[in-house]
């Protein structure tokens, strides 16, 4: 399967032994679309040496091991599995096996470990003594190629050899032989094969028809093919849901994945980079991980399972990531995947994903979403009031398309149009949660509020609004409409006239936000408006200023 995938795609790199960089490099998520996250450095757990070019991995279901094979072919031949100690990252030995292994799984109750290849039919390691009880041949089947374990102990594998049927491989007793033996309906190569999770007792087995493009749905119990789902493409590797919600299908040199609803066998597509190969669930079923080899320089792509959205990607920034096997840890903590070309398993930090809000709905990192928006002309967008991310994280603003002047959160724009805002979260203390979303507003700009030209009167703002409670109720409860009246006066002559201390502190007041008041709108004389209209906001003023409907002595 991985020679027909990577026939004349490698990159010609020559072996190196792995080293810690002295620099580590991070990761930043970015978009299959056609705009760019912001960086978020993610820095892995552990970054482990083992054996010339890891390519498959496996862990225990008790998250104990992790079990990582080495070698095809078109690398160099492997013939070795690295048993790794979870909890210390530590490489505990390694164990020879069949040469160019394809595949490796780990039974249900953490006793064995299988690897299967080619040249060596299917190796069998105890767990507990890491001792391999011998190399068995798969007869009838001659190119395994992948390999999944059952709820009981036996493994169902797979042959990339045009003809040759899908196995189940007893591994329960001393003597272990091919237990079940299934055709497929037509000639064909097969490639992934994966278990779902045990349903009233029995469970089904799905394989990948890679040159018919369709999978096969077995039920493990009558072991027959119950369904078959036609796809657009050559399936490569597949996996599904523990909660048997979804199927999931990576394809061969194509931009996409697919998803299989288990109850109605519908297919949905999501877009990817090319080149994607391995295929993992997390155990609550929120999330799907797919490595992604020399697409966009190689990934491993986050992909939340109930909206079929690409939420996160994750690459080198300094150098080219090259993952081919996948696997997230039982706890739900970590991802591993083997760096081919480094020589090198890299085991990273699974982070919260950051989630927005928008005028009151949901929106996924990496997200686009528009919003109309309704402007006076000068009055600024606060894009805070509107835009907010979960988690404490805070949020930055820049403009990504578009005429308009952003200071902070505040948009300002001379006219209407779309103005595409990108916005970045930054958690506080944890930069590897960092994520983006777009947003495209489309806004309206309506004139301000018409001045008349003299010969008219207009309404100022209510000002009474710009004070603070304390300012409002010093004003009021300070002075009498006498007292008021006075203060106006005194404002409009400028020169001050009080009769007390209270009127004194109540024309400071007034003076100090009337001095911070812009000025009136276009066509008017420019004036400070009266005291009296701080208290009374219905006055308006005429052509020449004077207040109109007031009390002025």
């Amino acid at each position: 399967m991985l020679r027909k995938l990577f026939d004349g795609q490698l990159p010609s790199l020559p072996p190196t032994p792995w080293k810690k960089p002295s620099v580590r490099p991070s990761v930043k998520p970015r978009l299959a679309q056609n705009w760019k996250s912001p960086a978020a450095f993610y820095t892995p757990i552990a970054e482990i040496g083992v054996s010339s070019y890891p390519v498959l991995i496996a862990l225990n279901p008790n998250n104990q091991y992790a079990w990582v094979t080495h070698g095809f072919a078109m690398f160099g031949a492997g013939s070795t599995v690295d048993q790794i100690d979870i909890s210390t990252n530590t490489v505990l030995g390694s164990i020879p096996v069949g040469s160019d292994p394809t595949g490796v799984a780990v039974t249900s109750d953490n006793t064995t470990v299988c690897v299967i290849s080619p040249a060596g039919g299917i190796s069998i390691i105890d767990i507990s003594s890491s001792t391999d009880f011998g190399q068995f041949a798969t007869s009838p089947i001659t190119f395994p190629v992948d390999i999944a374990a059952s709820p009981a102990k036996s493994m169902w594998i797979t042959s990339n050899a045009e003809g040759e049927p899908i196995i189940e491989f007893d591994i329960s007793g001393a003597a272990s032989y091919v237990k079940t033996t299934i055709a497929p309906p037509v000639t064909t190569t097969l490639t992934g094969v994966a278990v779902g999770p045990v349903i009233g007792g029995n469970y089904s087995v799905w394989v990948c028809d890679s040159s018919f493009n369709q999978v096969y749905q077995i039920d493990a119990s009558s072991a027959t093919i119950i369904h078959t789902i036609p796809l657009s493409y050559q399936p490569l590797y597949v996996a599904v849901s523990p909660d048997n919600s979804f199927v999931w299908i990576t394809h061969q040199y194509d931009e996409f994945i697919s998803q299989i609803n288990v109850v109605t066998r519908a297919v949905t597509t999501i877009d990817v980079p090319v080149g994607c190969i391995s295929i993992k669930v997390s155990p609550d079923s929120a999330y799907v991980w797919v490595t992604n080899f020399y697409g966009e320089g190689g990934a491993v792509i986050q992909i939340d399972a109930a909206a079929a959205t690409v939420v996160n990607y994750i690459s080198y920034n300094n150098f080219m990531i090259t993952p081919i096997g996948l696997a997230i840890d039982p706890s739900n903590t970590s991802f591993w995947t083997p760096d081919v070309y480094s020589n090198g398993v890299e085991r990273f930090p699974i982070k919260t994903v950051p989630l927005f809000t928008v005028n009151g709905g949901p929106v996924l990192n990496y997200g686009e979403v528009t919003v109309s928006v309704t402007v006076v002309e000068g009055q600024a967008i606060d894009l805070s009031s509107f835009i907010s991310v979960g988690g404490g994280a805070t949020l930055s603003y820049s403009i990504y398309d578009g005429s308009g002047s952003l200071v902070g959160s505040l948009l300002t724009v001379t006219a209407s149009g779309t103005v595409q805002i990108e916005v970045d979260s930054s958690q506080v203390g944890d930069p590897q949660s960092s994520g983006g979303i777009l947003v495209t507003l489309t806004i309206t700009v309506s004139p301000a509020a018409p001045s008349s030209p003299c010969g008219g009167s207009f309404v100022l703002p209510n000002y009474t609004a710009q004070l603070s409670g304390t300012e409002r109720t010093a004003i009021r409860s300070a002075t009498t409409i006498y007292d008021a009246a006075n203060i106006a006066h005194a404002l409009k002559q400028k020169r001050p006239a009080f009769k007390s201390g209270a009127d004194y502190i109540a024309y400071k007041k007034a003076s100090s936000l009337v001095n911070a008041t812009a000025p009136g709108p276009a066509g008017a004389p420019f004036r400070p408006p009266p005291t009296s209209l701080l208290l009374n906001p219905v006055c308006s003023v005429d052509c020449s200023g004077s207040p109109v409907g007031c009390i002025v002595p």
